[in-house]
Order: structure tokens, then sequence, then C-alpha cells
């Protein structure tokens, strides 16, 4: 009988565990620095340099949330104000509150949700490929962190083993652990800002909706590109 009560309690606390909903809070936004040193030395005879400048230099970090656990995630930026629709924050383009991405960790399904002009598209996409640096270690924002490269792109990614997540922000999932930052390219930056326990439940994809490969996403995305040159 003993045996039995510690193994029900066990049972519980595991079940427990695994049931535990996170929110969390990461920050997008383009380093100002670097982007200021490319326009300086490009572009030198743009009208518009001025302008552009300005952009940089006044924008503001954007936020966005994940509601997550073990088995599946949920990721949106929250409604904006109309007033914050007449500002122009440049780190806007980073994630607006159209993008949802819906995670199921149990059947391996990945689906992101975009507005482009007037149409939705709902994309099945698979998690970056890394490397991880097993010698590369850091504390962040009181994060013990690893270092991990996404394969064959200029990306760094710092992930934590503190909490049981695997997931990050947009596509920066798969990892053994929680993404604390990631570096794109030097100059774009996203950073876990907080995490705490919710009661909010985790959104779920609608399977009755369609679902294109992100192949024939890219690919109406480049015909739609090349139509707006052509014009």
């Amino acid at each position: 009988m003993k045996y039995l009560i510690i193994t029900f309690f066990i049972l519980m606390a595991s079940l427990t565990m695994q049931a535990q909903n996170y929110e969390l809070t990461y920050i997008a936004s383009f380093d100002k620095e670097v982007m200021l040193d490319r326009l300086d030395k490009t572009e030198k005879e743009l009208k518009e340099k001025s302008t552009t400048r300005r952009f940089f230099k006044e924008a503001q970090p954007i936020e966005f949330k994940i509601i997550a656990n073990s088995k599946a995630a949920y990721s949106y930026r929250e409604s904006q104000m109309e007033s914050d629709h007449i500002k122009i924050n440049i780190n806007n383009a980073l994630y607006n509150e159209n993008n949802k991405y819906y995670l199921n960790f149990t059947e391996n399904e990945y689906v992101f949700k975009k507005r482009h002009s007037s149409k939705v598209y709902r994309v099945s996409f698979q998690p970056h490929e890394y490397e991880i640096l097993s010698d590369k270690a850091k504390v962040i924002n009181g994060f013990n962190c690893r270092l991990a490269l996404v394969k064959d792109e200029n990306i760094k990614v710092w992930f934590t083993m503190d909490y049981p997540l695997n997931i990050g922000p947009k596509k920066y999932i798969g990892l053994p652990g929680l993404v604390v930052k990631v570096l794109e390219n030097t100059m774009i930056n996203y950073e876990l800002k907080s995490i705490k326990e919710t009661k909010t439940q985790i959104k779920t994809f609608d399977p009755t909706q369609e679902v294109i490969t992100e192949k024939e996403y890219k690919e109406m995305m480049d015909k739609m590109s090349q139509g707006l040159f052509e014009k």
C-alpha cells in the first residue's frame, strides 16, 4: 500500500509538470548601430537616407508572446492600438499581429500563419538544423546558456536547459532547451524578456484549414515580387 501511494504521487507530479503552461515574452529589434553603420557604407547617394536613418534611430523593440508546454506551443503578437499603427516603427517588420505559429511537438507538426496583402497563408515548416558548440557557454539575462549555430546560415542561437521546454521565437525550435537569444546576420535580435507560469490555454491549429508547404509559399512570394518589378 505504501509503495502504491508513493507511485501515485510520483505519477501525479509527473503529469502536472508535463501539463504546466508557460508564458514567454520575447522582444525583437534590428541592431541600430549595425544598421546605421551599414547605411553609412552604402546607398550614400540616396535622398531617402536621412529618413531611413531616422526610422532606425527612433525604432523601439516590439514584443510577442509564446504560450507553451512540453507538448505544444502557440506564438502571437497582441493586437496593437490604433495609435501604434500611426507611428512608424521599423521593428514591426520582424513580427506583426497577423503572424501566428502553431507547434505540435507530439505529432511534429509546425504551421505558421501570415497575411500577405489581403490573403492569409498557412504554411507548414520544419525546425532549423543546428550545430551545438559544447565549449561555448555564458550567462544571458540570468540564464545559463549554450551556443548553437544554424547550419549554412549566419545565425547564432543561445539556449538554456533551465526549463523543460524546447521552444524559441518563430522557427527557432528543436534545440535541447529554451531559446534565450537569437542573432540573425549580426543585425536582428530576438531575446527572451520574461517567463512565467500561466493558466492560459494553448490555441491549436484548425486541421480543416488549407496548408501549403514552405517551398510553395516561397515560390508564390517570388512570383509576386517578380510581378511587382515587371510593372
